[in-house]
């Protein structure tokens, strides 16, 4: 069964609303686009339903002048979809074995929003159909060029390696929907006061802009960095030039993984002048590695002196289309429901919530069965 109560939503407010799923009466947020009769929505300052013209679901079933049943049908304002733009490979160079970095040319107007965390595109060569899209994270702008990090693994990625400098490209975007709990991380309502980055293999991709965002708001951010996943430490030295401090080393997943952070978490609450308060984590790695972060609250919000723990991670969810409408990004809660993860904003507890007696049982480590280690491997190939 899906969610019915209204989620976050990734382009809520944005140029891209309303977007495919409401002109669908699919809306993630909107109750009345999905053709109930009460407004259930929880205000932020956005009305979907008038964005789009004030005319609710489309197709609702009514009753004509005759009595019968029949669809009504209106002509409604199109969905604000995002099309390809033609972008040049500008420079390409290896960063680790089977890391590529691709600077992509774009001179569209709205370059600057790629430079939100957790905004991805879909990109592929020029000469490619679109089939060789491939969603890729933003790992930083610079001027007209965008950033791109990612691994050489299927024919998509290993397509997009191999475009020469000047070559042209095809890139679909800003997706916002890179990171769950994203709202945490941009909203100036409660916001931490201090931040700690755990990341591991491609995530580090995702943390530097992150970490950028965080510290240009003067965020106080620590940084753990897992060299064991793939391409190992490719980025620390871009992390602690942004962050203005060294990454200390993280074995994820691990006891001694989990007694580094709650070590962090305790030496940032004992520094002079240190304020109280609620600590963002944000994990970006594996699924995985989300679950044993969550798991970890108990202990983290002891080390923080009984603060919340906040968490925000990296979206793992498949993406094909990027706006909900194939439906590859359905993800199911513990709990059955399923909600699209290429659009809705949840927080990551939500999705991952810690098991009862976790902390007890493995003080910080996931269960050392064959089929978790044998997943653990998998995961870590593909991040």
């Amino acid at each position: 069964m899906s969610i019915c109560r209204p989620l976050p939503c990734a382009d809520l407010g944005s140029a891209f609303c309303p977007c495919a799923l409401a002109s669908a009466g699919q809306c993630v947020y909107c109750t009345r686009l999905r053709g109930e009769d009460r407004c259930a929505c929880d205000w932020a300052g956005v009305c979907v339903l008038l964005h789009r013209g004030g005319r609710g679901a489309p197709d609702a079933p009514g009753a004509g002048a005759d009595g019968r049943e029949h669809v009504q049908r209106s002509i409604d304002p199109p969905a604000v979809v995002r099309r390809g733009r033609l972008g040049t490979a500008a420079a390409a160079r290896t960063l680790a074995r089977g890391v590529r970095e691709l600077r992509v040319l774009a001179t569209h107007s709205g370059r600057a929003q790629l430079a939100r965390p957790g905004t991805f595109v879909l990109i592929r060569r020029a000469s490619r159909p679109d089939r060789y899209d491939v969603p890729l994270t933003v790992a930083g702008v610079d001027g007209d060029t965008f950033r791109l990090i990612f691994k050489v693994a299927g024919p998509k990625t290993r397509s997009l390696a191999a475009a020469a400098d000047g070559e042209g490209l095809v890139w679909r975007g800003p997706y916002y929907s890179g990171l769950i709990g994203l709202r945490r991380l941009l909203g100036d309502r409660g916001r931490p006061r201090a931040a700690v980055i755990v990341t591991r293999g491609l995530g580090q991709a995702v943390a530097l802009p992150v970490l950028a965002h965080l510290a240009g708001r003067g965020t106080e951010t620590t940084v753990l960095l897992d060299p064991r996943g793939w391409g190992g430490d490719f980025a620390r030295r871009e992390l602690e030039a942004v962050g203005g401090g060294p990454a200390a080393d993280v074995a994820c997943m691990e006891r001694a993984g989990a007694a580094t952070l709650t070590a962090a978490l305790r030496l940032r609450s004992a520094q002079p002048g240190a304020q109280r308060g609620a600590v963002l984590v944000v994990s970006c790695g594996s699924d995985l590695q989300h679950r044993w972060l969550v798991g970890l609250q108990p202990q983290l919000r002891a080390a923080n002196g009984g603060a919340p723990v906040q968490y925000v991670a990296v979206n793992n969810a498949l993406v094909v289309c990027g706006e909900g409408v194939c439906g590859a990004c359905i993800r199911r809660l513990p709990d059955g429901t399923r909600f699209r993860g290429c659009k809705a904003d949840i927080p990551p507890e939500l999705l991952w919530p810690p098991q009862r007696g976790w902390g007890r049982r493995s003080a910080g480590a996931l269960p050392a069965s064959e089929a978790t280690a044998r997943e653990i491997g998998e995961r870590d190939r593909d991040c």
